[in-house]
């Protein structure tokens, strides 16, 4: 069971999991009772319902009390639906989700990043409405130009800098985004959560969660190396720490078992300058908000004030 806040999700139906009243047996075997708060539906004895770490309902900004419009920038591989929140100036932010996720995934920030200025929560290829001929997740190689097409989506709309927000697989689209994109020197901050920071670490981790040998990591690397056409040197940000030059909030849960927070800590450590690591204890992977919401958020806030002229985010 993971720790902070959480919800139930059923078909007709949504409700807060509140305080754990009580727990009962051995884990996996065992009853844990939570105070519920019932916010749309009924929710009866056998009602079948999906545990969601994204907290708010499978909705859209309206849900958080903000005003949106859906829109679509439009890349290469056709139009990208998105959630455009207006706000005050011409720094926006640009949210990229993670792997198997969709847009509801900033719910629970997308109030703080609204105060900031505008933002615009994209889909990206391969995503609900965005195929391509191939249907491969390639590891940020192809996805950072959907992040570039945003961005020039955005300066039609008034925008003139950016900040590239973006959750595990997101991170990696977004480091590609500022290696690659047109424009990525309008770019003047990165903030990352759970972010992928080197692809063959994260392969590495995720083999030794399903007990095989690191030898195979590198077998897996080497045959998505080749059915991709890429080298993950390239997509390795520990390596590559020295050509970074914005200022970066990386956000990690400390248990994180999907993809690796000792890297995000490491790149801080490389680029001390410019980049700044916060650890969440007890967060897993894209949990660090549910487990400490307030310093989450504070974090996010202080870091897009101060991204917003340029300058090195605090240590906090």
């Amino acid at each position: 069971l993971y720790p902070g806040l959480n919800s139930l999700i059923w078909d007709d139906g949504h409700a807060f999991l509140g305080e754990q009243l009580d727990i009962t047996g051995s884990p996996g075997d065992g009853e844990v009772t939570y105070e519920l708060d019932v916010t749309r539906g009924e929710l009866t004895e056998g009602q079948q319902a999906v545990w969601s770490s994204w907290y708010y309902d499978y909705g859209d900004p309206s849900d958080r009390g903000l005003e949106f419009s859906e829109v679509t920038p439009r890349s290469d591989v056709g139009d990208l639906p998105s959630w455009y929140v207006p706000g005050d100036g011409d720094v926006w932010t640009i949210v990229v989700h993670g792997i198997n996720s969709d847009r509801e995934e900033s719910l629970r920030i997308l109030p703080t990043l609204a105060e900031n200025g505008p933002v615009l929560v994209i889909r990206y290829r391969n995503d609900i409405g965005v195929p391509t001929q191939d249907n491969l997740l390639r590891l940020g190689d192809t996805e950072w130009r959907d992040v570039e097409a945003a961005m020039e989506w955005a300066r039609g709309e008034g925008a003139e800098r950016f900040v590239i927000y973006g959750f595990s697989y997101g991170g990696a689209v977004t480091l590609q985004a500022l290696d690659r994109a047109d424009g990525r020197e309008d770019i003047v901050g990165v903030v990352m959560d759970s972010a992928v920071i080197s692809w063959q670490n994260t392969l590495i981790r995720q083999t030794a969660l399903r007990g095989i040998p690191t030898a195979f990591a590198n077998v897996v690397g080497f045959i998505t190396e080749l059915r991709l056409g890429i080298d993950l040197a390239d997509f390795d940000w520990l390596a590559r720490a020295e050509e970074l030059d914005v200022p970066i909030l990386l956000l990690h849960g400390v248990d994180d078992t999907f993809v690796p927070p000792q890297d995000s800590e490491q790149l801080a450590a490389e680029r001390p300058d410019i980049a700044t690591f916060e650890g969440f204890d007890g967060a897993q992977h894209v949990r660090p908000w549910n487990v400490e919401p307030e310093r989450y958020e504070a974090l996010v806030d202080e870091f897009l004030s101060s991204a917003a002229v340029g300058t090195p985010a605090s240590a906090g």
